[in-house]
């Protein structure tokens, strides 16, 4: 009796060890795109004297905006999109060649063509501008 509680233990103690570890190994990779979309303001100056400018160097802070994803290989839209008020959203999509429309009013960036390799997020920063009309 003694020996097959000590063998139950042993079976529980190498399990409770054993599990985690084979949890962290055998859990899906993650593969995506990570959008990140800013508002950029160019800076402006203003010479109010002979020489003396004045003026900010201008700025770029996260914002929440829209964009489009397209499969490269159907040209097929994969879905609309929108990122956080960070200006961050991650995306799980299987690997393949994609295609990032901004969307939406002051977007400076052109579409962006990305490669999603297995097991691997690929970044993708999206900038929008002032709204011109």
């Amino acid at each position: 009796m003694k020996l097959i509680t000590r063998l139950l233990r042993l079976v529980i103690a190498f399990l409770l060890l054993a599990l985690p570890s084979l949890t962290l190994a055998g859990g899906p990779p993650q593969t995506g795109l990570r959008v990140r979309t800013f508002y950029s303001q160019p800076g402006s100056f203003v010479e109010i004297a002979p020489g003396v400018w004045v003026g900010h160097g201008g700025f770029t802070i996260p914002v929440a905006k829209s964009f489009t994803v397209i499969s490269a290989r159907s040209g097929r839209e994969v879905g609309r999109f929108a990122t956080d008020l960070t200006g961050v959203l991650e995306i799980s999509l299987p690997p393949g060649s994609y295609i990032v429309v901004p969307v939406g009013c002051g977007a400076q960036t052109e579409p962006i063509a990305l490669s999603v390799r297995p097991r691997q997020f690929i970044d993708a920063l999206v900038y929008f501008g002032p709204c011109t009309f």
